[in-house]
């Protein structure tokens, strides 16, 4: 078959001219375009949640069972002998605490962590919202808070606050002896997540010790690894070396159910928006059928000079396919369009509540595997879609269409 007859049947130009045609492109367009921005969403949301745990927690998380590390350089040493992907690892102090400031009170997290790593680690410096000027100080230790913290406290960077420790009396258990502790705002943090951000308070490690009066013990370690993806894998390997007096947990352990309904939700939602692409292209349906009767006289004409029948049934899923490539790339670039401002509308307005959500905003990404599957779906469906009207045309008399000519 001459390929150039072909090129001039598809490519007429009155053809993207005619009102059909544009309509079913702009319903294409529109529905690959909420296709993309759907499927970005969900990648987007779960990138932003692992990116935020991980910030805090790190990849794989080390607790002594009902105890504390009093050997934390040996402990170390059999975590990275088991696995050669750890490097870094920041031991902490954990302590449930009361925090006060001008009669306002909230229970937070007290993380203690090496003052020093803390300073450089660029996961935290890049989630300030505020923070000191080099050289700096205020009254007491230093602390970075979540900015939900800050918020419900009225705390700007430089305040001063309290953080106390309810220690039961060893004399008697209906005692409470609190010990006291005097900090200053470092720096605000939006760590991503909502729960982060209303519960924990960062400071130096020797401080949380003396508060907890623990010494040089510790409660844990925050591992990072080379690669996220073999947090579970290492976190196993970790575990088998150090024995079950140790807990060892992955991130994705914390909101595992929750990762796995945005898995499920995404894939619902997949299919849910493509309905909307499966409905714009029963006009590239509708556009070949009238195709068919307006070119009638044509496609005889051309059966007469001796096209087959299998010809004109690739002509016109040809024709289809053009339709729906155009209206996929323009559904792309849409779909782009709509991301970028989403993004930046999020800096504006809050479409998200925190306190719904749980997480402040997050960042849309378009994964590779998205495309391919909206890609595959939109040229699968257009092509379905073109075979009726194809066969259709096909099955046309010569005779009959030249009848009249």
């Amino acid at each position: 078959m001459n390929w150039w007859l072909f090129r001039k049947f598809i490519f007429q130009k009155k053809l993207f001219t005619e009102s059909t045609t544009v309509f079913s492109i702009i319903g294409i367009t529109l529905g690959v375009a909420f296709l993309v921005v759907s499927m970005a969403g969900f990648s987007g949301f779960t990138e932003s949640l692992k990116s935020s745990i991980i910030d805090v927690t790190g990849h794989v998380s080390v607790f002594k069972r009902g105890g504390r590390i009093a050997n934390p350089e040996e402990v170390v040493q059999q975590i990275q002998e088991a696995s050669p992907e750890v490097r870094q690892w920041l031991g902490f102090v954990q302590l449930e605490v009361l925090v006060a400031n001008k009669g306002k009170l909230n229970a937070v997290l007290l993380q203690g962590v090496d003052w020093s790593k803390v300073q450089t680690m660029e996961e935290l410096r890049r989630r300030e919202i505020d923070t000191l000027a080099s050289g700096q100080t205020g009254l007491g230790e230093p602390a970075y808070l979540g900015k939900v913290v800050a918020q419900r406290l009225n705390l700007k960077v430089g305040d001063s606050f309290k953080a106390i420790w309810p220690k039961v009396s060893k004399s008697t258990a209906t005692r409470i002896a609190s010990k006291v502790q005097n900090f200053y705002v470092h720096s605000i943090l939006d760590f991503g997540k909502y729960d982060f951000n209303e519960r924990v308070v960062i400071t130096k490690l020797e401080v949380a010790q003396q508060l907890a009066e623990m010494g040089d013990k510790i409660n844990g370690f925050r591992l990072r690894l080379q690669d996220s993806d073999l947090s579970a894998a290492e976190a196993e390997k970790i575990q088998a070396a150090l024995g079950w007096d140790y807990s060892v947990r992955d991130w994705s352990m914390t909101n595992r159910s929750l990762f796995k309904a945005i898995r499920y939700e995404k894939m619902v939602l997949f299919f849910v928006m493509l309905i909307m692409v499966i409905a714009a292209f029963f006009n590239v349906s509708t556009t070949l059928f009238l195709g068919v009767l307006r070119r009638y006289s044509q496609i005889s004409v051309m059966r007469a000079l001796g096209l087959k029948r299998k010809d004109v049934v690739v002509l016109f899923c040809l024709h289809g396919l053009a339709l729906g490539v155009i209206g996929l790339v323009f559904g792309l670039l849409l779909g782009l369009l709509f991301c970028l401002g989403f993004e930046n509308l999020q800096k504006i307005y809050p479409i998200m509540p925190e306190e719904v959500y749980r997480m402040s905003n997050f960042a849309t990404h378009l994964e590779f595997q998205d495309i391919v599957w909206v890609v595959v779906a939109t040229i699968l469906t257009c092509f379905i879609s073109t075979l009726a009207p194809a066969f259709r045309g096909a099955r046309l008399s010569p005779v009959e269409g030249l009848k009249y000519e």
